[in-house]
Order: structure tokens, then sequence, then C-alpha cells
């Protein structure tokens, strides 16, 4: 299993996005049913490509989710807790960058990013 960052589905979803045909690849590499999308990464992924992009991007980004039948997975306060530690030990990621790391860690998922903070993050993080 994966947690598939917003940088991925951004890169994915923006043509024009220099890591776009990485996350094709990326994609391609993947049954969906091996994707995590997490609460977090939904939202922060529909906040940057309309911030950042268009209303279309947004709108490609749900028919996506939906068609392909990805199920939303949610955080809890184990996750939460965790992430909290790791928002204090990893001072250049986001809390969500964060709750990415201990979603991963507790329920032994891999990570697809282009952000390469969390890269470095999470070979220390989910070192065995």
């Amino acid at each position: 299993m994966i947690i598939v960052d917003t940088s991925v589905w951004v890169s994915l979803l923006v043509e024009e996005d220099s890591n776009h045909r990485k996350a094709n690849d990326t994609f391609l590499s993947l049954k969906y049913d091996d994707v995590i999308l997490t609460e977090y990464i939904y939202t922060e992924s529909l906040n940057v490509l309309r911030a950042k992009f268009s209303q279309e991007n947004c709108n490609s980004f749900i028919q996506l989710i939906n068609t392909t039948q990805l199920s939303i997975s949610f955080a809890d306060h184990v996750i939460t807790r965790l992430a909290t530690e790791y928002f204090f030990q990893f001072k250049k990621l986001s809390f969500t960058d964060c709750l990415i790391l201990a979603s991963a860690k507790i329920n032994d998922y891999e990570i697809a990013t282009f952000d390469e903070d969390l890269k470095n993050a999470s070979k220390l993080a989910l070192a065995k």
C-alpha cells in the first residue's frame, strides 16, 4: 500500500508541471487498489489545485477519485499524536506531511512524493 502525496496528485493533473511525466509513470506502475488517499491529502490537493491552478483541475481530481473509486481514510488519535511528535522533530515539514509520515509508519505504507523534505524525513521515520 502506498500513500500518494499532494505533490504527486498535482503533478499528475497539471500537464505543465515539471514532474508531470514522472507522476504519470508513478501512476502507471501502481494499482489504484494499492493507493491510499487520506482526508488531509484530499483537502490539501483541492486547496493547492484551486489556489495555484484552476477549478477545472479540482474537478479533474474529484472525477479521478470518483472514477477509480478510491476510498478516503481518516486519521485517528494515534496517527495525530505521532504526527505531532514528528511536527516538532522535522521542522521543515507541514503538519499534513507529518500526518503522512505517521500514517505510513503506523500502517507500514510506502510514500510516493516529489517533496524532498518529506522524502528525507521518511528515510528517518520509516526506517525499520
